[in-house]
């Protein structure tokens, strides 16, 4: 069964720090899925030109994709920490929601860094 983390704050407050750590402190099998990251892999052109362009862009398709993502590695039996400056607390909730309907995922946590 899987236990799932997720990071919300602000930029440079800590979220992609403290999930290496956390990371490096773990036994094999737990996975660091970053919204930056796939939103880079899905739309890397305008990634790289401007940010906040493709973040509007492309928000819903990233964050279902994210979505799909997690939903594989809770059923491959993973624990994952999902490093996300951009999803909202309501996201979340529904992230955590969805998550708490499958019958492998044991804990599902949300850390605020300020």
């Amino acid at each position: 069964m899987s236990k799932v983390i997720f990071l919300r704050g602000l930029p440079g407050s800590g979220k992609s720090e403290w999930a290496k750590y956390y990371l490096d402190a773990r036994p094999k099998g737990t996975t660091v899925l970053s919204f930056d990251d796939t939103l880079k892999e899905y739309d890397p052109v305008t990634y790289d030109n401007d940010y906040t362009t493709a973040f509007h862009k492309n928000y819903k398709e990233v964050t279902n994709l994210l979505m799909s993502r997690l939903i594989a590695l809770v059923a491959a039996d993973e624990d994952v920490v999902v490093d996300s400056l951009n999803l909202d607390y309501e996201q979340v909730c529904g992230m955590a929601t969805t998550l708490g309907t499958l019958r492998y995922v044991y804990d599902v946590r949300l850390i605020n860094f300020f």
